[in-house]
């Protein structure tokens, strides 16, 4: 018998759950760094390196975490390819 395989969650997933998440931030928090992980809300912390730290301590890789300065947009990336 096999173990089921654990899911697997997504940058995008955890970009989801950021902008589920983002309408009830209260305005303080504004331009702050939001930290989440395992699709949930961590926390708000005053760096990205704070946040980046928390999510080091709490064993969360770079691959299973989403660090975002709240109210920023979403960072657009381009790839461009030679023929």
């Amino acid at each position: 018998m096999s173990l089921p395989k654990p899911a697997t969650v997504t940058v995008h997933d955890q970009a989801m759950t950021y902008n589920k998440l983002a309408p009830t931030f209260p305005p303080d928090r504004m331009g702050q760094w939001v930290l989440i992980a395992g699709m949930e809300l961590l926390g708000f912390f005053p760096t990205a390196e704070e946040a980046e730290r928390a999510a080091d301590e709490q064993g969360f890789d770079l691959f299973n975490r989403y660090i975002r300065r709240v109210g920023s947009p979403l960072p657009c990336v381009i790839l461009m390819a030679e023929r």
